[in-house]
């Protein structure tokens, strides 16, 4: 099976902590579901977060904000 097949999973996480006003928001590129689903539990089990959403994104949307960060 091909790399594009199996890590064709691509999100931008919103976290909030209701608690103190702070947020975040990340990028997760070229995951498999199962990675996408470990990076999930991670976040909500840290007690770090109040709320997180998971918006699937297309690898083009991901390729576009990744770029201005890699040479």
């Amino acid at each position: 099976m091909s790399f594009e097949k199996t890590h064709n999973q691509f999100h931008k996480v919103y976290m909030h902590n209701v608690d103190n006003g702070k947020t975040d928001t990340i990028y997760l590129g070229y995951y498999t579901k199962r990675l996408a689903w470990q990076e999930f539990k991670k976040l909500r089990d840290s007690n770090e977060w109040t709320c997180i959403v998971f918006d699937d994104i297309t690898k083009e949307e991901f390729d576009k904000r990744i770029k201005r960060y890699t040479p």
